[in-house]
């Protein structure tokens, strides 16, 4: 699934994977209607290749909420492509449509588009959904934020419980200098 691909340029990210060859494609057989720039920056950043999470994370950011299931090509539903197939062996593919038996597939190893005759193959299809908000990359601050949030809820669960934690030990120490003081040094007490 990471094999190299050919060079496709989108807002200045070089494509090296299957999935990075398929995410232009996918974006326009969806519809999408922005700007390069927005998908640039919401690649990942420090990152060789696209991998299926950054792919799924990147279109959530451009406003795609996705979903996989575990099916075989020859039986996708008609009315849910455009979609994104991952076979368990081979490439990427973004499915365009399906004529009877025929299915039009963009194939993220060569770069190009092929027909596939009642093809049996095995693996997970992701499907696209725009959300609600179609001017999802001009939202306000506070929408971003808040999607933000719930997004990694998980995460700032964690952080806050560790942070927590590590807050609590590091009073111990002034704690215990505190009741030295007050109660060894304050009665004089040298057996205490």
């Amino acid at each position: 699934m990471t094999a190299a691909a050919p060079a496709l340029g989108l807002g200045g990210f070089i494509a090296a994977s299957d999935l990075a060859a398929c995410l232009p494609v996918l974006l326009r057989a969806l519809g999408w209607r922005g700007n390069p720039r927005h998908v640039a920056e919401a690649l990942p950043h420090f990152a060789e290749t696209l991998d299926l999470t950054g792919l799924r994370n990147v279109m959530a950011t451009l406003g795609y909420r996705s979903r996989g299931e575990r099916l075989r090509l020859n039986a996708l539903d008609s009315r849910l492509m455009p979609c994104l197939f991952l076979p368990d062996r081979g490439p990427a593919m973004v499915v365009f449509g399906a004529e009877g038996r025929l299915l039009t597939v963009f194939d993220g190893l060569e770069g190009g588009e092929r027909e596939l005759v009642n093809p049996s193959m095995a693996g997970t299809a992701y499907f696209f959904v725009a959300s609600e908000n179609d001017e999802v990359v001009a939202q306000s601050t506070a929408q971003w934020f808040r999607q933000t949030l719930v997004r990694y809820r998980p995460l700032f669960w964690q952080a806050f419980a560790v942070t927590f934690a590590l807050n609590i030990l590091a009073l111990a120490t002034p704690m215990f200098v505190r009741s030295v003081y007050d109660q060894v040094i304050g009665s004089g007490s040298l057996t205490m």
